[in-house]
């Protein structure tokens, strides 16, 4: 894998992974095409968690604006709500919830966030952090401590850890000209 860095942990009852890698482009001119590049392309999926296959508009606020929200179907037929918190220059936040898979039915929700921080002129360091709050209703989150630290040991830093490591690299090979888009 080409990710340079990994980081999991806690955060005020919330279970985090964060990736980071290096993009050979100028941040500001990715950042656009970036957002505007359907989901299919970076979330490929594994062979544990399904790939994207397509999303679907809920709101009438365009996506990626703040405030839209959209369905994201994955290629197992099982999907998820995602609704942008905030975009500003080089940042974009976004929550997912309402998760249809068996995996997820014990979060209450996620929060993802993408920045695009620049190294150089043509290249740039990208940081993908994905936090989970889980349902306190449910197991493991009914257990507090212990079962957060039960959900990050069995699904973050394993299946999804994978997850997100072939998202980056989908991102960088799409962002460096290497992905075929067809």
């Amino acid at each position: 894998m080409n990710c340079i860095k990994t980081v999991s942990g806690y955060e005020d009852k919330h279970i985090f992974r964060e990736v980071k890698i290096m993009i050979n482009r100028n941040a500001d001119d990715y950042f656009n095409e970036f957002l505007h590049t359907p989901l299919k392309y970076f979330l490929p999926g594994t062979e544990k968690l399904a790939g994207v296959d397509h999303t679907k508009p809920v709101t009438e606020a365009e996506y990626p604006e703040t405030g839209s929200i959209r369905r994201v179907f994955l290629m197992d037929g099982e999907s998820a709500n995602e609704e942008v918190l905030e975009k500003n220059p080089r940042y974009f936040r976004y929550r997912v919830w309402d998760y249809s898979l068996k995996q997820a039915r014990p979060i209450e929700y996620g929060i993802g966030e993408f920045r695009f921080i620049p190294v150089t002129d043509h290249s740039f360091l990208i940081r993908w952090k994905y936090s989970f709050k889980l349902k306190d209703d449910m197991f493991p989150g009914s257990i507090g401590c212990l079962g957060r630290a039960i959900f990050k040991w069995t699904f973050i830093d394993r299946d999804y850890a994978d997850y997100m490591d072939v998202g980056l690299n989908a991102i960088k090979a799409h962002a460096e000209g290497k992905m075929n888009m067809q």
